[in-house]
């Protein structure tokens, strides 16, 4: 359908939906009704049967436009056209006929031009045959005021209230192409939504579980109350991890940043190691928070999965509008894989989405996480430049 009028492609998608036989119906109801007239007087004619050919010709002509119309979505073309080139002919042929009613004969041939010509030639050619049937109807013996009022007008106005309709038509069926793509779009975003989400929730939680089964594993041999104290934690983490997964699938997660940062330290302190806290204090708007809290726990993911380091050092600063946090470590870095993951990715998306950046970057000396993002809260708000240095007090927190 590429090139297609939108016009036309808006009556298919419009009235596309009827059945053939409904289609054919309509047809036959307006084709016959306008007939009528001069199927009535074809007797009294001096040639009766020719003329009743000719009116059936026209009626046959008509009628598949009609249906052409209503079950296609295409306009122009060499059948619009002949269709169209027939009736106009018969019309002029009838027009010749003493004491046929010949009015309605110029409305079928506009309503023809109006659903099936070429939108643009159409919108043209509706004046034409208006003034044509005015003019012939003058010339059969009518007043040019009778013919201008009661025919010329008549003609216009059937062609552009179906043209009219044309184009509601195209309107109504872009609104239905609209609202089915809007839908496939709404359920692409909800399963990368779910699929970031579960992503990052289970893969946090499933490291954390995996240090937890470690330390009880190794307490084991020698620490029978440390084993029931790591157990319990597994336990309990396993319970957490069920809400948020609830949660995440109802679509009302929003974890804040000091919460991810709180467990982030606790976890990274009981897998042994050292975590610094800077700028934990700035004053940051909900988005930002939501984000850097994703970041947190990606980043502690990571650390835990594969960097073995020692120290972890999470630090935040809000300058001239923009909040950036960097998560970095001093394991092997370069043991990380050069692409992105499915966490960096989803991590990526979101920092995205409120128009900042993210980058990650190991050597081996360890790995850098970076994430900045636009501040929507007044520069007034935020602490002075020292505060914002300064460590926060976050529970577990250990500063070397």
């Amino acid at each position: 359908m590429t090139g297609m009028p939108r016009a036309a492609a808006g009556v298919a998608a419009w009235i596309r939906v009827l059945p053939g036989w409904l289609a054919a119906g309509w047809a036959t109801i307006w084709t016959v009704g306008l007939l009528a007239p001069a199927l009535g007087a074809a007797s009294s004619t001096a040639r009766p049967a020719l003329v009743l050919v000719a009116l059936v010709t026209m009626g046959a002509c008509f009628g598949a436009t009609v249906v052409g119309a209503l079950r296609s979505p295409r306009r122009g073309g060499v059948w619009a056209w002949t269709s169209v080139t027939v009736q106009l002919l018969v019309a002029a042929a009838l027009a010749t006929v003493p004491g046929l009613p010949w009015m309605t004969l110029p409305l079928m041939v506009v309503v023809s031009v109006a659903l099936y010509v070429d939108l643009g030639t159409a919108v043209v050619l509706v004046p034409v045959v208006a003034v044509l049937g005015a003019v012939v109807q003058q010339a059969r013996g009518e007043t040019w005021s009778d013919a201008l009022w009661e025919t010329g007008l008549l003609v216009a106005l059937a062609g552009y209230l179906t043209l009219a309709l044309s184009w509601l038509g195209s309107l109504v069926g872009e609104l239905d192409r609209t609202r089915h793509q809007l839908a496939h779009v709404a359920v692409a975003q909800e399963r990368v939504r779910f699929s970031r989400d579960l992503h990052d929730l289970l893969g946090h939680t499933l490291s954390v579980i995996v240090v937890k089964a470690q330390a009880a594993r190794r307490s084991a041999p020698v620490d029978v109350e440390a084993t029931v104290r790591h157990t319990a934690d597994i336990e309990q983490i396993g319970r957490d991890a069920l809400t948020q997964v609830r949660e995440a699938v109802r679509g009302y997660r929003c974890e804040s940043w000091h919460d991810a940062l709180a467990g982030a330290v606790a976890t990274l302190s009981k897998a042994d190691l050292e975590t610094q806290v800077v700028g934990a204090g700035s004053v940051l708007d909900h988005r930002q928070a939501e984000v850097f809290g994703w970041v947190v726990r990606e980043g502690t993911t990571n650390i835990l999965r594969h960097a073995a380091a020692r120290r972890v050092t999470f630090w935040l600063t809000v300058d001239r509008g923009v909040a950036t946090l960097v998560v970095r470590d001093d394991g092997d870095g370069g043991s990380l894989p050069t692409r992105d993951g499915m966490g960096l990715t989803g991590l990526r998306e979101r920092v995205v989405v409120l128009g900042g950046s993210l980058s990650a970057n190991g050597d081996g000396r360890g790995f850098t996480l970076t994430a900045t993002v636009p501040t929507t809260v007044a520069g007034s708000a935020y602490p002075d430049a020292d505060d914002r240095m300064s460590s926060a007090s976050v529970p577990g927190d250990r500063t070397p």
